[in-house]
């Protein structure tokens, strides 16, 4: 590579400007949604997918791999449709749980009180001992509406009467789940989205493969409570899991309040640090990129000196005079198309199988020059060149 990282912090303030902090910080925020939706539904190999084909390509680039470069370049499309097949699933996720993610930037989520905490802690207990089958969903940062159908609004005050209430059998909304937003039940009955792979978790029923589904697809705690066996589950961060005793569950509900509230006092840190591992990461890979597209493949021109070659010449004709013997060729590409490209890679080839005896004049077009498929040409001088051949 012709320019190096210490010459780029040299130059940089020469070309460098808002636009471009501007054009980082964009991607850098684009990747980071990206690698928060690949944690929360571990999508692991969706991102080793995209990390291959990255790699194969920057490689290609960066030794000038003219080859499977191009083979990139002409199959490019087809490879985003594969790509797009083999992982339809993970993509729709992700533009479902995009705009979602977008609309509550910064948002801390729906706090968890000591009372309400108290109040699900009681109404869980006693619907275990009970066998009463019961889902209960706290919200976390992302709204649900788009991943809700059915159910009944209700907006009432949170209660243990009210809670068992709704899951008692004779309650029309009792195979549904509770929502509870703050000190208020906003909705019962609701219908959640079934997990999609849920055969590792055995003969676990339809309560909990909703609770899993909800738990894939945004950052909510659903508590599930068996109608068979009377065990307690919790889903959350695309997992299930079983609650060993009641004491481990008020736990984790009481620490839901201190995970999401920001220090009051500090409140930036909450935004600039929370996850600041992922941001790092992110700007590191903008930057990165930023400066393998635009600053080391920057669009210039070059100029070339180009012999015009003849071919299809019979065997009794020879080439007797060329004027001018060199064609000035200017070439426009990405600032690193033009590593390692000399005079030797490009060709003005003339036909002449029909040829004619004495000096005759030929216009340079665009179909006798052949530069690297990667780079255009934008300007030819002189426009023509006159050529003398004679037989042996």
């Amino acid at each position: 590579m012709s320019i190096n990282f210490f010459e780029f912090l040299k130059n940089a303030p020469s070309f460098l400007n808002v636009r471009d902090f501007f054009d980082v910080f964009i991607i850098a925020v684009l990747i980071y949604m990206v690698l928060v939706f690949i944690r929360q539904t571990r999508s692991f190999f969706v991102l080793s997918g995209i990390l291959v084909l990255l790699g194969v390509w920057g490689l290609s680039r960066f030794f000038n791999l003219s080859l499977t470069r191009q083979i990139f370049q002409y199959f490019f499309t087809s490879f985003i449709v594969i790509f797009a097949v083999a992982f339809q699933k993970e993509i729709r996720k992700f533009f479902e749980w995009f705009p979602i993610a977008g609309k509550n930037f910064g948002n801390v989520g729906v706090l968890v009180s000591s009372k309400v905490t108290s109040i699900i802690i009681s109404a869980v207990e006693n619907l275990a001992k009970k066998k009463i089958g019961a889902l209960i969903v706290l919200p976390g940062k992302f709204r649900l509406d788009n991943f809700l159908e059915g159910g009944l609004a209700l907006g009432g005050q949170i209660s243990l009467p009210l809670i068992l209430s709704i899951f008692d059998s004779s309650s029309p909304g009792h195979d549904g789940a509770v929502i509870i937003e703050g000190e208020i039940i906003k909705k019962f009955g609701a219908h959640l989205p079934l997990a999609e792979s849920f055969s590792r978790y055995g003969n676990l029923g339809t309560r909990h493969r909703a609770a899993l589904g909800l738990a894939e697809k945004t950052d909510a705690y659903i508590i599930v409570v068996s109608e068979e066996r009377g065990t307690i589950t919790l889903a959350h961060d695309s997992e299930l899991q079983e609650i060993s005793d009641i004491g481990e569950l008020k736990n984790i509900v009481t620490g839901l309040t201190k995970e999401r509230v920001p220090s009051e006092s500090h409140p930036w840190k909450f935004i600039f640090l929370r996850n600041l591992g992922t941001k790092i990461i992110s700007l590191a890979i903008a930057v990165f990129l930023w400066f393998l597209f635009i600053f080391q493949t920057g669009v210039i021109n070059k100029d070339f000196l180009v012999p015009v070659e003849f071919k299809f010449l019979p065997n009794n004709v020879v080439v007797e005079g060329v004027n001018p013997n060199e064609i000035s060729l200017t070439l426009s590409g990405d600032y690193g198309d033009f590593n390692n490209i000399t005079s030797n890679d490009i060709k003005i080839s003339f036909n002449a199988s029909n040829f004619k005896e004495g000096w005759q004049r030929v216009r340079i077009t665009p179909d006798i020059i052949s530069p690297p498929p990667y780079l255009t040409v934008v300007n030819v001088n002189p426009k023509f060149f006159e050529y003398k051949l004679k037989t042996k």
